[in-house]
């Protein structure tokens, strides 16, 4: 694992409906690692805290309520348009 066997750590889990691949640009081959739009808002849905080791799990998706409410009022993704 890339963060070490030990000490504080944490791994954002996220589970995204927009954003490009870019596994195959990734310096480790085993991870499916994803690049997200500039300004996505993400909610946090589950914590798993620090175990023995020191690792702490956050787990997030997309927050479509909070970027419908940014685009209504003339802010991220649509104003680009």
């Amino acid at each position: 694992m890339f963060l070490g066997p030990s000490g504080e750590r944490t791994i954002f889990q996220v589970h995204k409906k927009r954003g490009v691949d870019i596994t195959p640009f990734s310096a480790i081959e085993s991870e499916a690692d994803v690049l997200l739009p500039a300004g996505i808002a993400l909610k946090i849905t589950d914590v798993l805290p620090k175990d023995a080791s020191g690792l702490t799990i956050v787990t997030c998706e997309d927050d479509e309520e909070r970027l419908r409410s940014s685009a209504e009022l003339g802010g991220g993704a649509e104003r680009a348009k």
